[in-house]
């Protein structure tokens, strides 16, 4: 038996077409307002993607509070990864400080001695100031796993307890930064990169991407990260959170 299509909207569609294929509560004329300032606001695409990640029933309708509480539930997600991600950077940037006595000039000396060059234009940065870091606060992931890397293995260990295949779950963690960073949906992103987790390859999605930060960060935020991920799918403010939400989307460490 060869199994149906599922139906689809397509990311072109108007907001008044949108609107019609949502299923509304009790004709309720307010959810509908609210979902027309969010189509004006965030964009028709975005919350076509969540619909089609939902998907529509066989009248290619969508009940809305369904699209409404995946929004709402990805935006918390975001908000809940920035805080953490925030956390990963300030540790390398601490390490980073900490190791050289917040002196440039000994950070500077020590990756000669390594045999490690930097690029001009971010020795440039952490020559802007004499606090390294000062310095150190104003560079991006990228350009601090690039000061990661002048240290030896036996240093970088004390930062990252496992460095097996550490370049590319950094890579990971920098994707999944980029997508939170430029607010992107992340249950319907698709650019996440592969990581290893226990020693073994996965493929690169949002669950991944998590476990992989809650590895790599430090083991003080482990279960903070944890908790907050496990319990952002509740909503004791909102009783229709947690029947709306669809189960597919819900996020377990």
């Amino acid at each position: 038996m060869i199994e149906s299509k599922k139906k689809k909207l397509p990311l072109n569609i108007s907001i008044d077409k949108f609107v019609s294929k949502m299923i509304f509560p009790d004709e309720d004329n307010k959810l509908e307002e609210e979902c027309r300032n969010y189509l004006r606001l965030k964009g028709v695409a975005y919350l076509t993607q969540l619909a089609n990640f939902i998907e529509l029933n066989d009248n290619g309708k969508i009940e809305y509070l369904k699209v409404s509480k995946l929004y709402r539930y990805d935006k918390r997600i975001r908000n809940i990864l920035y805080k953490f991600l925030s956390a990963f950077e300030e540790s390398i940037r601490a390490f980073i400080a900490n190791k050289f006595l917040d002196n440039v000039s000994e950070f500077k000396s020590e990756s000669q001695k390594n045999g490690k060059k930097i690029g001009k234009k971010l020795m440039g940065k952490l020559s802007e100031c004499k606090s390294l870091s000062f310095s150190l606060g104003s560079l991006s992931l990228s350009e601090l796993m690039e000061l990661f890397n002048i240290f030896t293995a036996d240093e970088q260990v004390l930062l990252f307890e496992n460095l097996d295949h550490i370049d590319e779950n950094l890579s990971a963690v920098r994707e999944l930064r980029n997508a939170v960073s430029h607010h992107r949906m992340l249950f319907v992103y698709d650019e996440f990169s592969e990581c290893w987790i226990d020693g073994i390859q996965k493929e690169g999605n949002l669950i991944n991407s998590i476990k992989n930060l809650r590895e790599l960060i430090d083991p003080f935020y482990k279960d903070y990260l944890t908790s907050a991920i496990n319990d952002s799918c509740e909503d004791k403010q909102d009783k229709l959170f947690g029947e709306y939400l669809v189960k597919k989307a819900i996020i377990k460490l």
